[in-house]
């Protein structure tokens, strides 16, 4: 378990009571974390499609549900709804990429790449990869960082930058691929890497027009991202960009918003954070006001304790409820933070609580961290408190958050019902 599971279960790992111990207009006793359906908390085409299928039952670790992801491309245990949607698309990617390799086009590029001069790099190049960014390590651990010096402790390191143009123009190949099929080149999907990287060998070293090669499928719906986990967003900085590229662009923007280096610096080396996650994260930031230019600091330093993809994930969503109470509901003036979860200000006494939960049950582990965020230091009393939340809460922390005076807005990104435990 990473440190920011286990830091949230901390948080949450006592009752929700007065500080004389007393819950106070709340009913006896919590709730048990509920085992959900599958079918009553997913809109029907992330349920189920022609190519997928989300087991029946799901439960709730820390604050994520977990799927059972079921299609031809095997069985996958999938930790949070965003990433969910994610693994959904890259299935019917791999489908699209199968249509291709039937195609005379790809079979006739396959032909012409046996005969090409870059045959000796074919393996380094289309090999499955081992790192969250899909990337071979070996031979590439003496890359040089994107921000400069050796990376620290864990090694990133991407096609882009090693300085072979070779590796350049196959990456550059293989990022178009990747938009035209809305995915993340940078994906740890290994069985997307290994379908993207030899589709993009076929392109890169065969002469096979990325355009030719899926103008059939261009009009293909795949299941696209909802919510927190949209490509599309910065869609053209990642097809355009090598990976050097982003980081220098996302070094610059972080020092323009009053971030320091240190601190920009350990999140542009941190190996959980892929070009994709790290971009998207800095751009979020970016739309923030100016404000909020210390809280921005703030959340770059939380980000930087990222142990996981998850934990990335993670920051990238906060960072999107963040930046969406901002620009939808109220101007974010502060942000600090309670035992590492971001808090938010708009206004004397107004705190706002961006929380990246899939599902919230009042349980025994629901906490006291209502009280300890209601008595944080800030500019005058606090008026109002706001939950502002990605996922749903039961009935039951409704009436408990009522009950405290605390206003909650839940299903920030979802299209899904409230769900019925079992």
């Amino acid at each position: 378990m990473s440190r920011l599971r286990s830091l949230i279960l901390m948080i949450l790992a006592a009752g929700l009571t007065s500080e004389n111990g007393a819950a106070q207009d709340a009913a006896p006793g919590f709730e048990d974390q509920p085992i959900l359906e599958a079918s009553e908390i997913l809109e029907p085409a992330l349920l189920k499609g022609r190519l997928h299928e989300v087991g029946g039952e799901v439960q709730t670790f820390g604050y994520a549900n977990t799927y059972l992801l079921k299609s031809k491309y095997g069985v996958e245990r999938v930790f949070g709804t965003a990433k969910l949607r994610v693994r959904v698309r890259e299935i019917y990617a791999l489908k699209e990429i199968e249509k291709v390799k039937a195609t005379k086009e790809f079979r006739d590029a396959v032909t012409r790449a046996a005969k090409s001069p870059l045959l000796a790099t074919k393996s380094l190049i289309t090999n499955p990869v081992d790192t969250v960014t899909g990337v071979p390590r070996g031979a590439f651990n003496a890359v040089r960082g994107r921000v400069g010096g050796v990376l620290n402790k864990r090694e990133k390191s991407e096609f882009e930058d090693r300085n072979v143009r070779a590796l350049i123009g196959f990456s550059k190949a293989k990022r178009q691929l990747a938009h035209r099929l809305n995915v993340d080149p940078y994906t740890s999907n290994k069985d997307l890497q290994r379908e993207l990287n030899g589709l993009a060998w076929a392109s890169f070293a065969g002469d096979m027009s990325v355009t030719i090669a899926l103008a059939a499928q261009s009009g293909t719906a795949l299941l696209a991202a909802k919510g927190l986990m949209k490509i599309e967003d910065f869609a053209e900085a990642i097809r355009d960009n090598s990976p050097s590229e982003l980081a220098s662009a996302n070094k610059k923007r972080l020092a323009a918003m009053g971030v320091s280096e240190e601190i920009s610096g350990k999140l542009l080396n941190n190996v959980w954070f892929s070009p994709t996650l790290e971009t998207a994260f800095v751009l979020i930031l970016e739309q923030l006001g100016p404000a909020s230019k210390k809280g921005r600091e703030l959340l770059v330093h939380l980000a930087t304790t990222a142990e996981s993809e998850d934990d990335a994930i993670f920051y990238v969503q906060t960072a999107r409820l963040i930046s969406h109470y901002d620009r939808s509901v109220a101007k974010i003036v502060g942000i600090t933070h309670y035992n590492g979860l971001p808090i938010c200000y708009t206004g004397p006494g107004r705190v706002v609580v961006p929380l990246n939960w899939d599902h919230g049950a009042w349980t025994e582990r629901a906490t006291n961290a209502i009280a300890e965020i209601q008595s944080l230091p800030g500019e005058g009393n606090l008026v109002d408190l706001h939950i502002y939340a990605s996922g749903v809460m039961t009935k039951r922390v409704k009436e408990e958050l009522a009950a405290r005076k605390v206003r909650l807005t839940e299903s920030v990104f979802s299209l899904a019902p409230a769900p019925k435990a079992r």
